[in-house]
């Protein structure tokens, strides 16, 4: 297993946050939905967008549970953020994971605390 995997989807979420408050300071908290609602392909996108937030959540909270990580926070912070709380949750799971596998002490199956 790879050392550090985690940090590539934590700094991802990380760069995408910083993004996301320039835009929301220059556009406000809700100017994605005008993009949205305008046509049928900005609602197409907000669906799929919406859609595919929900299969990660619901295949991360999985893994969440084998590596325990309570996934309530992170579908939280997800359904608040968008990517940026889905990359969070994708970085816990696999911080959790190495954290399970690299400790002699404890058993593969054996969670860790959050």
């Amino acid at each position: 297993m790879k050392k550090n995997l985690w940090l590539l989807p934590a700094l991802v979420s990380l760069v995408f946050l910083a993004f996301s408050i320039r835009v929301i300071a220059a556009e406000g908290l809700f100017g994605f939905l005008d993009d949205h609602l305008r046509s049928g392909w900005g609602m197409q996108v907000g669906i799929d967008l919406v859609l595919a937030a929900s299969t990660g959540m619901f295949l991360a909270s999985g893994l969440a549970r084998k590596y325990g990580v309570r996934p309530l926070p992170w579908i939280l912070l997800t359904l608040a953020t968008g990517s940026i709380g889905l990359l969070a949750f994708v970085a816990r799971i696999l911080y959790a994971r190495e954290h399970s596998a690299a400790s002699p002490a404890t058993d593969s199956s054996t969670p860790v605390a959050s």
